[in-house]
């Protein structure tokens, strides 16, 4: 069967102009954040918040076969909600995940179309439901009143290089790990090879 595929194919990243403010994760940064998680961690349940594009789940099962996973997302034309086994078109901010969460990972809706108070709340409610907390978000919000007190708990800051957006100014990994005792790792973390 020529050009059957199983999962839809990869989204466009960016959707210029778009009211909802959409960008969705390029996979090859998907697959470097899930491979830097994969060092933490070892999940049997993910939840992907905001799925978008789904490139967060296409990542966690080429690393972790056979793991669980539950997506949401607000937007109901969201690709990445046919491919986890359980989805709900939600809210990230309120909906409780259907099972017990190892791990919640995505890249939060930021900016203009949604404001900085949904994206601290998106996190809030991720980092309380689940053993581990991965964001990727813009890196000036880490200097920003309502996020200052959950990077003060990171496990782990990377700031990702390149930048994944060419519209947006850095993106910064924050990882929240309930079982984390020591110091918050500082580290860089490349997704691709500079040309």
């Amino acid at each position: 069967m020529s050009g059957f595929a199983l999962t839809p194919p990869e989204p466009v990243v960016h959707i210029a102009d778009d009211d909802k403010g959409r960008s969705y994760t390029p996979e090859p940064c998907a697959r470097a954040i899930v491979w830097r998680l994969s060092t933490i961690i070892t999940p049997e349940t993910m939840w992907e918040p905001c799925v978008g594009g789904g490139a967060f789940i296409r990542c966690a099962r080429d690393a972790w076969p056979g793991i669980h996973v539950f997506a949401s997302d607000i937007d109901p034309d969201a690709p990445g909600l046919l491919m986890s086994g359980a989805s709900v078109v939600a809210d990230a901010r309120r909906v409780p995940p259907w099972m017990p969460i190892n791990l919640a990972i995505t890249n939060p809706p930021f900016g203009k179309a949604v404001g900085q108070d949904v994206t601290v709340a998106i996190i809030a409610n991720a980092r309380n439901v689940s053993d581990v907390c991965a964001m990727l978000v813009p890196l000036d919000y880490l200097t920003q009143t309502g996020l200052e007190p959950h990077v003060r708990e990171c496990s782990l800051v990377a700031p990702m290089l390149p930048r994944p957006f060419p519209h947006e100014r850095g993106m910064v990994l924050l990882v929240w790990d309930k079982r984390h005792t020591g110091p918050c790792v500082h580290e860089q973390l490349r997704w691709k090879v500079p040309t």
